[in-house]
Parts: C-alpha cells; sequence; structure tokens
C-alpha cells in the first residue's frame, strides 16, 4: 500500500494499541507483516529526523541535547516536511473495519488509522432537511 510517512508517523501510537488486541490467525499475520514495515519506516525516518536537528541545530553541552536555533527554524520545518511527506510502500491492502470485529477503538485512533482501516460505505450521508421553505 502507497502512504505518506506522516501516516505512519501520526499514526504509530494508536496502530500499537490496535496490535495490543488480540485478532484471529490471518488478521494478526496481516496487521503484524504492516507493522514490520511500518517500524522499519519510523526507525529510518527518526534516523533522518535527527540529521535534520544536526544539519540545522547546535549540541547544547549543559543540556546533552541538540536544539534547533529560532535562527534555523525555518529551514528545519521546510525540510521536515519535506520528509513528512515522502511517499513509502507498506506491505498489505488496507483493512476492512468489520474485520476488527468488536474491540473497542477511538475516534482519534481511528483518525490516525485511516491509511489502514477502511470503512466502507457505512459513512452517515448528510441528513436532508424536511422543513417546508417558504
Amino acid at each position: 500500500m502507497k502512504i505518506k510517512m506522516k501516516d505512519v508517523v501520526n499514526g504509530a501510537d494508536a496502530l500499537q494499541r490496535l496490535m495490543a488486541n488480540p485478532f484471529p490467525v490471518k488478521l494478526s499475520y496481516k496487521l503484524s507483516r504492516i507493522l514490520t514495515d511500518a517500524d522499519r519506516e519510523l526507525k529510518t525516518f527518526e534516523k533522518l529526523r535527527f540529521d535534520l536537528i544536526k544539519k540545522h541545530g547546535e549540541y547544547q553541552k549543559e543540556t546533552d541535547i541538540w536544539q534547533v536555533g529560532a535562527e534555523n527554524t525555518a529551514a528545519y520545518n521546510a525540510e521536515y516536511g519535506e520528509l513528512l511527506d515522502v511517499g513509502i510502500s507498506v506491505w498489505g491492502e488496507r483493512i476492512k473495519l468489520d474485520a476488527l470485529g468488536s474491540i473497542s477503538i477511538s475516534p482519534a485512533d481511528l483518525f490516525f488509522l485511516s491509511w489502514l482501516l477502511d470503512c466502507g460505505e457505512d459513512e452517515e450521508k448528510p441528513v436532508e432537511s424536511t422543513a417546508a421553505t417558504a
């Protein structure tokens, strides 16, 4: 499946919570393969993000951290945005929401996993007003 890096970065925590649920073996296998690819991409992302911080920042000996100063924030943010927008491939296809069974999942997690979960045609349609018009 073709997605953006930002999908995996933003959905990493929600994906971990989803993976904590028991599923039938076939679905568990699919989710495990997807998680493996997502984890690989996250590791690459973190390395490149740290490289950007080193490129645009300075090492703070007192606190033992790298920090991007105000004068370099715009350049860092521009390159960071480009990194988040990189297209990546993750194994498999979107998973139908019904396949997850009766698990509880927060609306926020559904939002962050929209790249993975296919909600199908069950989305609510707008209700047309029946009020008379004058």
